[in-house]
């Protein structure tokens, strides 16, 4: 039986908010990071995250590590889309996450 992904868009949302750390010099990239969870909040390990440009279709895969946390460093900013695949469950996708610049300090 597969299992929803459900709480996935509040967990990538909340990657949004910490991924990005604000002080002083702004760049033209930012970051994605943060975990995947199951329905129940069990943390899923080994799921493949793929993060995609909209407007350049350009890709960048990584995996979950045994914690469910991930992160894609150096992307450029953006709307992307985030999909997301592991055994045993849905595939779960988020459209128009915005990537902002990251500011370094």
């Amino acid at each position: 039986m597969k299992r929803s992904l459900t709480r996935l868009f509040s967990v990538l949302a909340l990657a949004l908010l910490l991924g990005v750390a604000g002080f002083a010099q702004v760049s033209s990239t930012g970051s994605l990071s943060g975990s995947v969870a199951d329905a129940h909040g069990a943390v899923v390990a080994n799921a493949t995250v793929t993060l995609k440009n909209m407007a350049t279709n350009q890709e960048f895969t990584t995996q979950t590590n045994d914690n469910g946390n991930f992160n894609i460093p150096s992307v450029a900013t953006g709307l992307y889309t985030a999909t997301i695949v592991a055994p045993g469950f849905k595939k779960a996708e988020v459209s128009e996450i915005k990537i902002p610049a990251s500011s370094r300090g």
